[in-house]
């Protein structure tokens, strides 16, 4: 699987997370096991060479910038991944032709679109109001707590205490912080329940 070999050139943080999002992308299955060194060098080799580009003075703390340099580059990779020429998903279709409508009568595919469009049962549009309001509540919070938001989304607790050397009670009191939050903005159905 992942190796642990570290180059030196890249900090620790960067390292951990480069190797759990590697991981995750193993495990999830969009990428095939033998690849795990490959993918590894490539997000590093990305990073290595974006880094330069981050600027201490701007909002964002040195892992915000990782963890969004990492993101984009997995996105564009996953993306290129899908848009080969014989791709078994890249099905045309009209959204004007006739499907089953599940209850017997065929309806035009566009009608069934929408039921489709969400996880949860949430268009585009909603899911995009809903990522606008999530980024609005993080871009209030306090630096601490936008870090932990950002880790959160890729580690988990015992990983950051690691990486940050804090306790996990002090995370876990932390995340009650941010839930709070969250709550006051009407966003507490998104933080757990804990």
């Amino acid at each position: 699987m992942v190796t642990d070999n570290r180059l030196e050139e890249i900090d620790l943080y960067t390292t951990m997370h480069i190797h759990h999002k590697v991981k995750q992308l193993i495990k999830q299955g969009k990428f095939p096991t033998h690849m795990a060194d490959d993918l590894v060098q490539e997000l590093s080799l990305d990073f290595l060479l974006r880094r330069p580009k981050y600027d201490p003075t701007r909002k964002a703390s040195r892992e915000t910038f990782t963890v969004r340099i990492v993101r984009h580059k997995i996105a564009s990779m996953l993306r290129a991944r899908r848009a080969k020429v014989r791709d078994f998903r890249r099905n045309g279709c009209s959204l004007d032709e006739s499907v089953d409508s599940g209850e017997g009568a065929p309806v035009a595919r566009h009608e069934t679109v929408d039921e489709q469009a969400g996880r949860d049962g949430r268009g585009c549009e909603d899911l995009h109001e809903l990522t606008q309001d999530v980024h609005t509540v993080m871009d209030a919070l306090p630096a601490n707590l936008q870090r932990l938001c950002i880790q959160l989304q890729t580690m988990t607790v015992s990983e950051i205490a690691r990486s940050s050397g804090l306790s996990r009670a002090t995370i876990y009191e932390s995340v009650q912080e941010l839930r709070r939050h969250f709550r006051e903005v009407g966003l507490g159905d998104y933080v757990g329940r804990r």
